[in-house]
């Protein structure tokens, strides 16, 4: 990853996209320093699973999607919950042309 910091693949989901015809692939991953290294370098490393990881498993059979959701947490936590004392950061791309283009959200 570009920061340097560990990196556990948690949880790899696809999903329906709501009001949208196609998939979703959502990456969860646990990075332990992501709340001390911040948003920025949280945003290098997002980009860097999606174009890595995202890419790849959009290309498989029956795998592929119009975005990759990535979220980046230091500790594990059930998805779509939220808890004070866990650093986390999401991010959403749309796949075109072979490339993870950031959602301006």
């Amino acid at each position: 990853m570009p920061s340097g910091q560990p990196l556990a693949l948690w949880q790899i989901a696809w999903e329906r996209m709501q009001d949208a015809q196609g998939l979703q692939l959502v990456i969860r991953a646990i990075a332990p320093e992501v709340g001390e290294l911040g948003f920025e370098a949280a945003q290098a490393d997002m980009d860097w699973i999606c174009m890595t990881h995202g890419l790849t498993l959009s290309g498989l059979p029956h795998g592929a999607a119009a975005q990759v959701v990535v979220n980046l947490m230091d500790t594990p936590i059930p998805r779509g919950t939220s808890n004070p004392d866990v650093a986390q950061f999401f991010s959403v791309y749309k796949l075109a042309d072979g490339a993870c283009i950031l959602e301006d959200l």
